[in-house]
């Protein structure tokens, strides 16, 4: 086990312990699996992490159970030696069933509990757990590579990843020099430098840990002068207008474009796939997926067509599909990015209804607003889909402020004044004019734990040029931020970051004006920009609960604030991180019951469930427990996430913690011809997801058979399951 996960293992202890220290007795601090993911019959190694009491040694035994849902498939104790606030650990060898896509929950015990799913498929891609990397720098060593990826996978259960921006150019994925040989560094459409050990080194680590990889491509995009490179002519592109005039194309502010082109075009189509089938040679893949830049319409072909560009791409995936199976049948997975993520949505039906993709995926915007505007799309994608799964890219807080703020009047100012005559800042003023050599300044900030946390500052800047400031924590420089040009002073920006790691305890962080630095800003808050806890463990229970998984982790524990992955300027804090650690336990454990393509949707507006015991139940607004059904063959699925004491039913808002309900009493008819055989519930907000059957009556009446059973507690989300036989 790497340092970094000894060290999460000794926090989650305290936790457990309640207080800083060591508990009296021996407790289990942490329970993983090798990988994220082992093939039908591969022995299972479990290792769980054990800390001393604070009194004496101790010889610890420790219990395992492995459930697959609430059936006991497998029990084991070992004995481990463990000194006075020490750890040891104990390792379980464990093979399962030959069952394939199949998810287990493993249970350790020794006066504590704490758990991990597990995972048991041939393929990452009917229950995908998606995660990202996105930084590939030469100076990123192989070991802080490997254990990002051990941390991903094993913690967070992570089994499949995008490489985002990994490549050269759109239009040629692979810099090679004239001998052919692979370029060792490239810089990419953004000037940063990526390193082709990285990027084979991650590929590599993710099979290790069981996950697959997954390299990110656009499907129709060319860097500026293609022509002039390669043989593709812009007789294949795509057009504003009639006559072959002005391409589509985007402009970025560091003066590149990409250049847009037609998927089915031959040349193009034939070109561009030629480049992902080398990349999956080269980089060992496992697929690729494809982006796009959203819907477009008026669209004209070089010689003025005009054409229907969402009906052009199913055939280019398809074509994908079957030049990556010819090249390369085990290594052959693709994923398009339906990017709108609405029902009716642009392209959504197309792709969808295709055969191509291993999985969908989409990216969530303005037409999808609400928790239950996520339940609604999940069903119709994984409807159109047949049941494959679905990943959505649903970006939490998008564009919002979210965090601690800490005011820059309220700061220590080294050669600078506060102000307040541009309308717009947020407390009592700003500190005015940091343009000069020597001006600084420093904010006093207390973290209670050690964390990733992203340095923003709220900013103006209309002096025509981009401002560079130096930003340091206890007198070390961390990195520099850029503070882009404004068209007015009054014009308050949070667009300038840094993100860096911080230990616990007391910190100064300054920003000053060094020599070399540019411009003029000022200066209204630094925040500490976070995910806002309730908010996200809310959105992804909607999301699981629907069907579908969340793309939301990565790199270095990074979260995804923005469209542009390596985009840092929102952390996820540390109690964030351990919500997270359990949701995708919980959703490893009961991939069957969550994600399986056979678990049907149950149309609420039918009204089979009733709260007895007087919360109201609704799928719209705040206020009330929001419910989410589902039938399985032998079971019917109630899922049940807290809105009250929210503020409203907006997944991307902040929110405050729901209230926790007691005792919610249910009543749940079932189909016709059915009876209850069992119920239980399992929560990743209960004992790490562990099932805990409760007692039930049995009823009919006039309309049809009915279960009632009360819950003994609902924190986020609760799934309660109710085990069926035909009468």
């Amino acid at each position: 086990m790497t340092r970094e996960l000894v060290s999460t293992a000794i926090a989650l202890a305290a936790a457990l312990a309640g207080c800083a220290g060591a508990a009296a007795d021996p407790v289990i601090v942490d329970l993983l699996p090798g990988k994220a993911r082992y093939a039908p019959r591969e022995p299972v190694k479990l290792t769980a992490r054990v800390q001393g009491g604070a009194l004496q040694p101790s010889t610890v035994s420790v219990d395992l159970r492995v459930y697959h849902l609430d059936a006991v498939v497998h029990t084991e104790r070992k004995q481990v030696q463990v000194g006075i606030g020490g750890t040891s650990d104990v390792e379980f060898l464990w093979t399962p069933p030959p069952d394939d896509l199949t998810g287990y929950l493993a249970v350790a015990r020794a006066g504590n509990v704490v758990t991990t799913g597990i995972d048991v498929s041939s393929s990452a891609f009917r229950y995908p757990r998606y995660g990202y990397v996105s930084q590939f720098d030469p100076a990123l060593s192989a070991q802080e590579r490997d254990r990002r990826v051990e941390r991903l996978s094993r913690e967070f259960l992570v089994n499949a990843y995008q490489l985002y921006d990994w490549s050269w150019r759109h239009e040629k994925l692979v810099e090679t020099g004239a001998d052919g040989q692979v370029v060792p560094v490239w810089t990419d459409l953004f000037g940063r430098q990526n390193s082709w050990n990285a990027i084979t080194g991650y590929v590599d680590a993710m099979h290790r840990f069981g996950a697959s990889a997954l390299g990110y491509v656009m499907i129709y995009a060319a860097r500026e002068g293609y022509a002039q490179r390669w043989a593709i002519s812009p007789g294949w592109g795509l057009f504003a207008g009639p006559g072959a005039r002005d391409q589509l194309h985007i402009q970025f502010p560091n003066g590149s474009f990409l250049w847009l082109f037609d998927p089915s075009n031959p040349g193009w189509r034939d070109w561009e796939i030629a480049q992902y089938v080398q990349a999956v040679e080269l980089a060992g893949f496992d697929g690729v997926h494809i982006d796009q830049l959203g819907p477009r319409f008026d669209v004209h072909l070089a010689d003025g067509t005009s054409v229907d560009l969402q009906a052009r791409i199913a055939a280019f995936l398809a074509a994908t599909k079957r030049e990556l199976v010819r090249a390369h049948p085990d290594r052959s997975v693709c994923a398009f990015n339906l990017v709108d993520g609405a029902v009716d949505g642009w392209a959504a039906r197309d792709v969808a209804t295709s055969d191509t993709c291993d999985f969908l995926y989409s990216e969530i915007w303005f037409k999808t607003n609400t928790y239950d505007d996520l339940r609604r799309y999940a069903e119709y994608l994984r409807r159109l889909g047949g049941g494959r799964a679905a990943v959505f890219a649903a970006y939490a807080q998008y564009g919002d402020e979210v965090g601690p703020i800490y005011e820059a009047e309220s700061a220590r100012l080294q050669g600078l004044r506060v102000a307040s005559d541009h309308p717009g800042f947020t407390g009592t003023g700003f500190v005015a004019a940091l343009d000069l050599p020597g001006t600084a300044i420093t904010w006093s900030i207390d973290l209670s734990e050690a964390q990733n946390v992203s340095l923003v500052f709220r900013a103006a800047n209309a002096s025509g040029q981009i401002a560079r400031r130096h930003v340091s924590v206890d007198g070390t420089t961390v990195g520099e931020v850029s503070f882009p040009a404004t068209a007015d002073w009054s014009e308050w920006s949070a667009d300038g970051y840094v993100a860096t790691t911080m230990g616990a305890g007391h910190h100064d962080l300054t920003l000053s004006f060094q020599p070399g630095d540019a411009g003029a800003v000022n200066v209204d808050h630094l925040a500490l920009g976070s995910f806002d806890e309730p908010a996200v463990r809310l959105e992804d229970a909607v999301l699981f609960a629907s069907g579908v998984t969340h793309i939301e982790i990565g790199d270095d524990l990074a979260g995804i604030p923005h469209e542009y992955y390596p985009n840092r300027s929102k952390s996820i804090p540390p109690a964030l991180q351990r919500a997270l650690r359990r949701n995708y336990s919980f959703a490893a454990a009961y991939e069957n019951l969550l994600f399986a393509p056979e678990v049907a949707p149950v149309d609420p507006a039918t009204k089979p469930l009733e709260l007895l015991s007087g919360q109201r139940l609704d799928n719209h607004g705040a206020g009330v427990i929001h419910p989410i059904l589902r039938h399985a063959p032998d079971a019917e699925i109630v899922h049940l996430v807290n809105l009250i004491g929210v503020n409203d039913d907006l997944w991307r808002n902040a929110a405050p913690p729901p209230e926790a309900q007691t005792d919610v009493r249910i009543r749940h008819r079932l189909p016709a011809e059915s009876q209850a055989t069992a119920v239980y519930v399992a929560s990743p907000d209960l004992q790490g997801g562990l099932p805990l059957a409760i007692p039930f009556t049995s009823a009919e009446d006039t309309t049809s058979p009915y279960v009632e059973a009360t819950i003994p507690r609902l924190e986020y989300w609760d799934m309660v399951v109710i085990r069926t036989a035909r009468r």
